[in-house]
C-alpha cells in the first residue's frame, strides 16, 4: 500500500514533534519535507530526521513533490490563511489548534476546505487519548457516581523554560507542571473532558489577568 506522503509546516517545538512522530512512529506514513519561516530551522530539522526536503515557505512545501497531506504548526494567527492556501492545492490537512483566532475565519477555513473537497482536522489529540478513555470508562461503569468537579494538571513533553514558567505565571520549572502554552491548553483539555463526560455546557464562566499588561505600565 503506497504510504501518505506528509510535508509539516513549521517545525517550533509542535511541529518538531509532529514531524518526528511522522518519521519514526507513522508506518502508513512518509515524512517528505519540512518548512519554516527560519529556513536555516527547516534545513536542521531535515538533516536531524534524515530526510531531503527543507523549504523557508509554504510555497516551497506545496511545490514539493510526492506530499499528499500537511501538517500545519505555524502560529496561531496564520492557520486559516494557510490551510484555504494548502486545501486550495488539494492537500489534505491536520491543523493544530486553534483552527483560527475568531469565529469569521474559522468559517472561511471551513468553506475552503469543503470547496476543495479535502480531508480536514483540528488537532484535538486528547479525544484519543488512552488515559482519557480510561477515565471515561469507568465513569461510564459507575465507579463513582455522577462526576461533579474535574480537576486537571499536565504538562508538555519537555518541561518549559523558566522564562517561560515566569511569564505565564506558572511555578519555577523545577516545581511547574504546566508548559508555557499552559493558560490556552489547560482550558481546552478541561473543555474537551468535561463534553466527553457531560456534554455542551450551557454557560461559561472565566477570570483572569493580563499579566503582560501589568509589566508594559510605567
Amino acid at each position: 500500500m503506497k504510504k501518505l506522503g506528509v510535508g509539516v509546516l513549521g517545525v517550533g517545538e509542535m511541529g518538531r514533534r509532529h514531524a518526528e512522530n511522522l518519521r519514526r512512529l507513522v508506518p502508513s506514513a512518509q515524512l517528505v519535507a519540512v518548512a519554516d519561516v527560519a529556513e536555516d530551522r527547516a534545513r536542521q530539522a531535515a538533516q536531524d530526521l534524515e530526510i531531503e526536503n527543507a523549504f523557508g515557505s509554504l510555497e516551497g512545501l506545496l511545490g514539493c513533490k510526492g506530499i499528499d497531506a500537511i501538517v500545519i504548526a505555524t502560529p496561531d494567527k496564520f492557520h486559516p490563511q494557510v490551510v484555504k492556501t494548502a486545501a486550495a492545492a488539494g492537500k489534505h490537512l491536520l491543523c493544530e489548534k486553534p483552527l483560527a483566532l475568531n469565529l469569521s475565519e474559522a468559517q472561511e477555513a471551513l468553506a475552503a476546505v469543503a470547496k476543495a473537497g479535502v480531508f480536514f482536522q483540528v488537532g484535538f489529540m486528547r479525544r484519543y487519548d488512552p488515559a482519557y478513555a480510561s477515565a471515561m470508562k469507568r465513569i461510564e461503569a459507575g465507579e463513582i457516581g455522577t462526576p461533579v468537579i474535574f480537576k486537571s494538571l499536565g504538562r508538555d513533553k519537555d518541561g518549559p523554560p523558566a522564562f517561560a514558567s515566569l511569564s505565564c505565571g506558572a511555578a519555577p520549572p523545577e516545581r511547574s507542571s504546566l508548559s508555557i502554552s499552559s493558560s490556552r491548553n489547560i482550558g481546552h483539555l478541561r473543555r474537551v473532558f468535561a463534553l466527553m463526560v457531560i456534554g455542551r455546557a450551557i454557560s461559561v464562566h472565566a477570570r483572569g489577568r493580563d499579566r503582560a499588561a501589568k509589566r508594559r505600565r510605567p
